[in-house]
C-alpha cells in the first residue's frame, strides 16, 4: 500500500508502515525531522502529494485543543480566543480538505486524524465523523494518554480503554511530573506506540 503521514514529526505511523513493507510519504514543517515534503500544511495542495494514496494519517498539533488550555484558548461556544487556537483549527480543517481531495480520485482512501482527547471532539466541523478513543497503555506504553482517533475504518475496534488507577500505566494526576506531562520535550510527548499502528494495519490488510 501507499501511505501518507501529515504532521509526521518522528514518523510514528510511517516507521511501522515501512516495517510492514508499505510505501510512505511524510509531510512536515520542522526540518529537524526526516520528511519527503517540508511545508506548512496550509500551503499544501493535492498535487504536492503522491497520486496514489491508500492510507492517510494526520496528527495535527494538539496544544490548542488540550484540556489545560480550554479557558485561555476558547470562548464558551468554542470560538478561538487566540491566534494559536485559530491556527489549530485551520490545521485540522486543512487535513479534512486534503482527505476530500484525495477521495475524488480514490474513494476507497482509509484516513485517520489523531489528537489527544480534548476540545477537538467538541468542534462542530468534527460532528458526524466516526471517532474511536484509545489509551496508550493498552498498546505497550507506560502512559494512559486518552487519545481520539477519527477514521472511516469502521471495522477497527481498538482495545478496551483502561481507567484511572489501573496498574497498566504510571499514575499522572494533573500537575504531576509523570506520564505524558512528565516528558520534557514535545517530541517525546507526541510519540504514538507502534502497537497501535500494527493493530490498524492488521485490520486493513487482514494479515
Amino acid at each position: 500500500m501507499e501511505t501518507c503521514e501529515l504532521f509526521s514529526g518522528t514518523r510514528s505511523f510511517s516507521k511501522v508502515a515501512e516495517a510492514q513493507g508499505h510505501l510512505t510519504f511524510c509531510v512536515e514543517y520542522d526540518k529537524q525531522f526526516t520528511a519527503n515534503l517540508y511545508a506548512d500544511i496550509l500551503t499544501v495542495k493535492r498535487k504536492d502529494l503522491p497520486k496514489k494514496i491508500d492510507v492517510l494519517w494526520a496528527s495535527p498539533p494538539c496544544q490548542a485543543f488540550s484540556v489545560a488550555s480550554i479557558g485561555s484558548s476558547w470562548c464558551g461556544s468554542y470560538c478561538p480566543k487566540r491566534v494559536a487556537s485559530a491556527l489549530g483549527m485551520a490545521y485540522v480543517l486543512k487535513s479534512l480538505e486534503l482527505i476530500k481531495e484525495i477521495q475524488k480520485t480514490n474513494p476507497d482512501l482509509i484516513w485517520f486524524i489523531e489528537n489527544p482527547r480534548g476540545v477537538l471532539r467538541k468542534m462542530a466541523f468534527m460532528e458526524g465523523l466516526h471517532r474511536k478513543t484509545v489509551t496508550y497503555c493498552q498498546y505497550g506504553d507506560n502512559r494512559m494518554k486518552p487519545t481520539d482517533i477519527w477514521t472511516n475504518l469502521e471495522g477497527w475496534n481498538p482495545r478496551v480503554m483502561c481507567k484511572n488507577g489501573m496498574p497498566c500505566h504510571i499514575a499522572a494526576p494533573r500537575g504531576a511530573k509523570t506520564g505524558t506531562q512528565g516528558l520534557k520535550g514535545s517530541v517525546d510527548r507526541s510519540r504514538i506506540p507502534p502497537e497501535l499502528f500494527e493493530e490498524i494495519f492488521k485490520e486493513i490488510t487482514g494479515v
